[in-house]
C-alpha cells in the first residue's frame, strides 16, 4: 500500500517528503522533474481557480435578481462562466495526473529518497547536540538551572524520582537516545564524517555516537567512569 495519498485534486500529497529532501542536490532526476511539474500544475490550477471566482463575482453581480427566480439567477451565473469553469476542470486533471506522476517517482526511488533523510538528520543532530551543549554550558556558567545529569542509559522513572526538586532534565537526555548508528546505515554513510565519535559503555556494551564536544563532557557527567572507547573496552579482557 502506498504511503502517499493525492488530495483535492491534486493540490495536497499526503506522506510527501519535507521541502528539504525534495530539494536537496542528491535528488533523483526523475523526482525533481516530477516536483518541479506539479508545483507547476498546483500554481495553474490556484490561478483557474481564482480566475472562475472573479469570473462569478462579476457574473453575479451583472445577473438581474429576482425574487422567487433563483433557480434561473443560477443558471445564467453558470452559464456566462462556462469557460472558467471547463479551464478549472482542465487544470484540475493536469493537476491530478502531476500529483500522481510525483508519487510514482518518489515510489521507485523511495530508498535514495530515505538515504538523503537520514543524511539531512544525522548533520541536523550534530547540530542540535551542540547546540544542547551550549545551553547546559551557559545554565552551569550563569546558574540559570541545576547541572543537568546526562547520563543516556538511566533508567527514566528513577531519574525522575531522583530529581523531583533538585535536577532538572535537559535537552541532551533526549537527543543520547537517537541512534545515529542506525541512521548512518540508511544513509550508506558512516557516522564519523558527520562529526560523531563513539562511546561505549563498560558496563552495559551500549554504544553512544554523539559529537565530539558531547563525548568529552561525559567525563563530567553521571556515570563517567563508564564510558570508555570501543578501543579501550576491548583491551581490556
Amino acid at each position: 500500500m502506498s504511503r502517499y495519498k493525492v488530495l483535492n485534486s491534486g493540490r495536497t500529497i499526503e506522506g510527501l517528503p519535507a521541502p528539504a529532501i525534495l530539494e536537496d542536490e542528491a535528488i533523483p532526476a526523475p523526482v525533481a522533474d516530477a516536483v518541479a511539474s506539479w508545483r507547476e500544475a498546483v500554481e495553474a490550477l490556484h490561478e483557474a481557480t481564482s480566475a472562475l471566482r472573479a469570473a462569478e463575482k462579476e457574473a453575479q453581480e451583472s445577473t438581474l435578481r429576482v425574487r422567487g427566480e433563483r433557480t434561473r439567477w443560477l443558471a445564467e451565473v453558470r452559464e456566462k462562466t462556462k469557460s472558467e469553469r471547463r479551464a478549472l476542470q482542465a487544470a484540475e486533471r493536469r493537476s491530478s495526473a502531476a500529483a500522481n506522476g510525483l508519487v510514482g517517482a518518489l515510489e521507485e526511488h523511495g530508498g535514495t529518497l530515505r538515504a538523503i533523510g537520514a543524511r539531512l538528520a544525522l548533520q541536523a543532530h550534530a547540530v542540535a547536540v551542540d547546540a544542547a551543549v551550549d545551553l547546559d554550558e551557559a545554565r552551569a556558567r550563569f546558574r540559570v538551572a541545576p547541572k543537568v545529569g546526562t547520563h543516556p542509559l538511566v533508567d527514566d522513572e528513577l531519574v525522575s524520582r531522583g530529581r523531583i526538586g533538585q535536577r532538572q532534565e535537559g535537552p541532551l537526555v533526549d537527543l543520547d537516545r537517537v541512534d545515529v548508528a542506525a541512521l548512518a546505515e540508511i544513509a550508506g554513510e558512516e557516522p564519523g564524517p558527520f562529526g560523531f565519535v563513539e562511546r561505549v559503555s563498560r558496563r552495559h556494551a551500549a554504544s553512544l555516537w554523539t559529537t565530539a564536544r558531547r563525548a568529552a563532557r561525559l567525563g563530567s557527567a553521571l556515570g563517567a567512569n563508564d564510558w570508555t572507547t570501543r578501543e579501550n573496552l576491548e583491551g581490556v579482557k
